[in-house]
């Protein structure tokens, strides 16, 4: 799930990407708007990490562009049985976020590091 190897752009063909959101630093297509998703009633959250580091970041039901790392972890969880790994851009390496999983699986894609076209 979300993992196109690098340098492959996401495969777009059965919902043709209408409005693309990029990786800020390389535009690489990470996922479309309309794979927005509400996460505990919100789209967009703000949480702190555990050394007071903020993070404003929108939730998606996928990010085809991003590549997972890391072994999953319920270690400082900001989602209730949700186990997270972290999130880079497919092409360029950026951390862009988070993908979680447990009763639900989405991507948190931090604001200021991901454009809308």
């Amino acid at each position: 799930m979300g993992e196109a190897a690098a340098g492959e752009a996401p495969d777009d063909t059965a919902g043709a990407l209408r409005r693309p959101v990029l990786c800020r630093r390389c535009g690489r297509v990470i996922t479309d708007a309309g794979l927005r998703l509400d996460v505990d009633g919100r789209h967009t959250h703000a949480r702190l990490n555990p050394v007071g580091v903020l993070f404003v970041f929108d939730c998606y039901r996928d990010a085809p562009g991003c590549l997972v790392d890391g072994p999953p972890t319920l270690a400082a969880t900001w989602f209730a049985a949700h186990a997270w790994e972290f999130a880079h851009c497919g092409q360029c390496g950026a951390h862009l976020g988070w993908r979680f999983t447990g009763p639900s699986s989405f991507f948190g894609l931090v604001s200021e590091r991901v454009v809308s076209e």
